[in-house]
């Protein structure tokens, strides 16, 4: 089942397991649990997210800040921007243009 978080709207908290999330608008903390995923869409922000074996994709204008890899993917298409990834476990694949990714001690 998806979800829409649309142009202007600001959502909080949203845990996703076996759900899509559609993010135009701004998704604060948001936690990706397996079978989850968040599609930025073109001008979304995704800020604090938890990729814990779900997916996250950014597409072309959208952006994701501070978001944390446990088990999970980052796919980031041409014209996404990803800034402060902190990879953990998991794996991060990239298109984009910058990337600007933070390792954790013992990653």
């Amino acid at each position: 089942m998806a979800s829409t978080v649309e142009y202007g709207e600001t959502v909080d908290g949203v845990v996703l397991e076996k759900d899509i999330q559609l993010v135009y608008g701004t998704a604060n903390n948001t936690k990706i649990n397996p079978g989850g995923e968040q599609h930025i869409k073109e001008f979304g922000v995704s800020s604090n997210t938890e990729i814990k074996g779900g997916y996250q994709y950014i597409e072309m204008n959208g952006t994701a800040e501070y978001s944390v890899l446990n088990d999970g993917y980052q796919i980031v298409q041409m014209g996404g921007a990803a800034n402060q990834t902190t990879l953990n476990n998991g794996c991060y694949r990239f298109m984009a243009q910058r990337m600007i990714p933070r390792l954790k001690a013992g990653a």
